[in-house]
């Protein structure tokens, strides 16, 4: 398994030590704290901003010259109003302390600089009114730093108070507060539960996730009388998302709520069950949460059911095209794998769903006892955007020496039968492996390739770097990318054929790593004679 994010890999000598620097754009810096017949549906709603009228038409209040030693306390900060300080050579470091109001669930901080960029983060303050654990903090030096802390994903938030440290960039003298000091304004926005809006079950509610909402939605969704069981489904979502549910409040403690399901996929499904001797609830209520803390808004479907059946709009099961010119195939049939774990890559190698991908990524679910849906294929209909959850599948062969598994679709999301018919784009396999120095092209979803716990689909290029041979067998080494969420993915010839999936890689502590691959001829017969089969 490869957790969200981040994997290990068996086959690994050192798991590979990228250091990841977040994408940084017109000088900001953004942190990300972490620890499946209708009625009409409502029309989108926009989630309240945060803050009120009142502050936000206030004018600015007079700047604060924060040029005291590090050891005085800190300045007090107003939730929702703008605090300005002051940071120079003599005194480079200003702390602004807020006050988070009962109810908190999420806060968004921002902190801006019209000069020198600067540093900043946030620090839980302890019991003693001293600076406690570091709830975030931005890697480089920018003008602006963006940060989101909620309950559903910053490990030890909420707390009662935050301490925001701004400190000088004194790394050279140019960049350096100048004796005169930089002026910066710190704002801290809080999130309460509120909820966006009312439906029946039976209903669809459409909604959007922003960093102005806390990341996170909260819906009342009616329960018929009677009712012995709630079906909630996620659909048309471009992240990864989190379902909890609760029969009370809402109380916005998502780790306290009755009902969860924070598996890593757009489509979620959560069953509410009422087979206790009480009566089910009047109401129960959904939150909907990001657990990427994405920059841009998510906009998603709440599909709600009062049965435990998949809804008809849910079972429709569109056929996958079917590439004829190399490259589109080779890209399509490069599969995302989706655990309850984690995730990470595969190949789709037989028109019937068969998929090659690395053992590791799917250990949790190679139990007798492994529900069936255990296992989920995402594939690439647009590479601009995630892979779309789409099937669910079980192992047929493992192999955890030489990390490889053979999986075989069995159905669409959620259990619906596939139709007669279906059919797979899937890559060819090459005859023989390439030669030292041939070209090599790796194809996955590797967790340095995007910003949330959920990426687009990455190409890199390189050559076959050589081969080495130990108890396990033949392995490739190659240049091209393998990292921690490609492991499974394919390899390909300059042709485009599958020649290896990629199981792992290793890293000299410099920066210059190799990854490495189990070549295609070195598929067991049996495994090909599965693979070929009509």
């Amino acid at each position: 398994m490869e957790p969200r994010g981040s994997g290990l890999s068996p086959l690994a000598v050192v798991l590979l030590a990228a250091a990841v620097s977040a994408a940084v754009s017109a000088g900001v810096a953004t942190a990300v704290m972490r620890a499946g017949a209708m009625q009409p549906v409502p029309a989108v709603v926009e989630p309240p901003r945060v803050g009120s009228a009142a502050a936000a038409a206030a004018p600015p209040p007079p700047a604060t010259d924060a040029s005291r030693k590090d050891e005085d306390p800190p300045l007090e900060g107003a939730p929702g109003t703008p605090t300005r300080v002051r940071v120079t050579d003599e005194n480079p470091v200003a702390r602004i302390r807020y006050v988070l109001p009962e109810g908190t669930v999420a806060v968004l901080v921002r902190a801006t600089s019209r000069g020198p960029a600067f540093r900043c983060r946030v620090l839980e303050e302890s019991d003693g009114g001293e600076e406690g654990a570091e709830l975030g903090a931005s890697v480089d030096p920018a003008k602006t730093h963006v940060f989101s802390l909620t309950e559903h994903a910053t490990d030890g938030f909420p707390v009662p108070a935050v301490i925001v440290e701004i400190e000088a960039d004194g790394a050279d003298g140019a960049d350096g507060a100048e004796a005169a000091g930089i002026d910066i304004e710190s704002d801290l926005d809080v999130v309460r539960t509120t909820v966006a809006g009312t439906v029946p079950a039976g209903d669809e509610f459409r909604g959007v996730l922003t960093p102005e909402s806390g990341h996170r939605a909260t819906v009342a969704v009616r329960v018929p009388a009677g009712s012995r069981v709630l079906r909630l489904d996620l659909a048309g979502c471009d992240a990864d998302l989190d379902l909890y549910a609760e029969d009370a409040g809402p109380t916005g403690r998502t780790a306290e709520m009755t009902w969860r399901s924070s598996r890593p996929l757009a489509e979620e499904t959560l069953l509410c069950d009422f087979d206790g001797p009480e009566p089910p609830p009047d109401v129960v209520h959904v939150t909907v949460a990001d657990p990427s803390h994405s920059e841009e808004p998510v906009r998603f479907t709440l599909v709600t059911t009062p049965a435990a059946t998949v809804p008809a709009r849910l079972r429709a099961v569109d056929p996958l095209p079917i590439p004829s010119e190399p490259k589109a195939l080779a890209m399509l049939s490069t599969v995302e794998v989706l655990t309850d774990d984690g995730g990470g890559s595969g190949v789709l190698v037989s028109p019937r769903g068969h998929v090659l991908t690395a053992c590791h990524v799917v250990e949790g679910a190679l139990g007798a006892d492994a529900p069936k849906d255990a296992i989920a294929v995402a594939v690439t209909l647009d590479p601009r955007r995630i892979s779309r959850d789409r099937y669910l599948a079980t192992v047929v062969f493992h192999d955890e020496e030489r990390d490889l598994a053979l999986l075989r679709i069995t159905s669409a999301l959620r259990g619906v039968d596939l139709p007669a018919g279906h059919a797979f784009p899937c890559a060819p396999l090459s005859a023989a492996s390439p030669s030292p120095g041939d070209e090599l092209v790796t194809v996955g979803f590797p967790g340095i390739g995007g910003a949330g716990t959920r990426a687009p689909v990455t190409v890199s290029r390189g050559v076959l770097a050589g081969f080495d041979r130990g108890r396990k067998g033949l392995v490739a080494k190659t240049d091209a990318l393998v990292s921690p969420g490609s492991s499974g993915g394919g390899v390909f010839d300059a042709a485009w054929r599958l020649c290896g999936i990629a199981v792992s890689s290793t890293d000299d502590g410099g920066g210059n790593s190799l990854g490495y691959l189990v070549p295609a001829e070195e598929l067991p017969a049996e495994w090909l004679g599965e693979i070929r089969k009509r």
